[in-house]
């Protein structure tokens, strides 16, 4: 199977700078990114998963990796709402790009875990 992941690496061109974010505080590291999320791509692509779930979504571009390589998978996404404004940005950045996905994508604000008796989607 490894052999089978590698291959599919090798021969796509998955690239995610075509759906990243411009504003991305961290877009002077997006070549040095390449290869990784081309890799979730190819296990995605080789493993067919049916459903993904993702902790810690950010700007979403695991999730459109996985999904670009699986796009029939179902997928949720869990993101932490800091409250903080470049958070919410990410996290409607991800929702815009996953949008052409059977995705889901929340953020959740986390005030005590110790009062959570229940969580629904």
């Amino acid at each position: 199977m490894l052999e089978i992941i590698i291959q599919q690496f090798q021969q796509s061109n998955y690239d995610f700078r075509e759906t990243a974010n411009p504003q991305d505080p961290f877009i002077h590291l997006f070549n040095q990114w390449v290869n990784s999320y081309r890799l979730k791509w190819a296990i995605a692509h080789t493993l067919k998963p049916a459903s993904i779930l993702e902790i810690g979504v950010q700007f979403g571009y695991s999730a459109t990796a996985l999904l670009s390589g699986n796009p029939h998978a179902r997928y949720v996404g869990i993101e932490l709402d800091s409250q903080v404004s470049d958070s919410n940005d990410a996290i409607n950045w991800a929702k815009k790009i996953t949008q052409p996905f059977n995705a889901v994508v929340f953020s959740w604000r986390f005030s005590d875990g110790k009062t959570l008796t229940r969580w629904r989607l």
